[in-house]
């Protein structure tokens, strides 16, 4: 099962084209919302969208799903929420679209003459959460990318554990990695990972 948090701009309904992906190749997917979008009540913030994160996941364990059939798929500042989970539920497969280090990499990077670092409130130190993570990681990011440079998301997979994987989309901006290609891609890395343990598991059982 899929849970997917999407990142700043617009609500899930502009992901649905993401999410056939997924649901044409045989994954179950929840596209997860956040307090203060798409007309939700509630004020955004960090902590906030971690709690709608928590909901989520709540709600799938009740359809018996458990961390074990999880693949936790996070977009740009929603990567910040699904490393957290993942931190929580160590689920067995994390994808990362465009993620940052930490809310205040990217400030900094954008705005190096600020001591933005100690204004931010909503920080998403992913950096300081990925070592504690053993999930099979997937990380993509676009070599354009002007939002969140892809520096950024390779110093983040640098820190992450095995077993991991870091692609580079060629030509790829920060919102528009599916119009290069990305969601294929994303579905070949995952149709690997699954097809490879159950390769294991039919080893074990014999």
């Amino acid at each position: 099962m899929l849970f997917r948090s999407h990142g700043n701009a617009g609500h899930i309904g502009y992901r649905a084209g993401k999410a056939r992906y997924f649901i044409e190749n045989g994954y179950g997917i929840l596209l997860v919302e956040y307090r203060g979008f798409a007309k939700n009540p509630g004020k955004p913030s960090e902590d906030g969208f971690y709690k709608d994160g928590r909901a989520a996941l709540k709600w799938l364990e009740g359809q018996d799903y458990t961390p074990a059939q999880f693949v936790l798929y996070g977009e740009s500042i929603g990567s910040g929420v699904a490393v957290q989970m993942a931190r929580e539920v160590q689920p067995r497969y994390l994808i990362l679209e465009a993620p940052f280090t930490s809310a205040a990499d990217v400030a900094k990077d954008k705005y190096f003459f600020l001591p933005v670092d100690m204004l931010m409130k909503d920080r998403y130190d992913s950096i300081d959460k990925i070592p504690e993570i053993t999930s099979s990681l997937l990380v993509i990011h676009g070599d354009e990318d002007a939002v969140v440079d892809q520096k950024l998301g390779k110093k983040l997979y640098d820190k992450a554990n095995h077993p991991k994987e870091f692609i580079s989309i060629n030509g790829g901006h920060h919102a528009d990695l599916y119009e290069h290609h990305a969601g294929h891609v994303i579905i070949d890395w995952l149709n690997k990972q699954v097809t490879a343990e159950k390769k294991i598991d039919e080893g074990l059982a014999e």
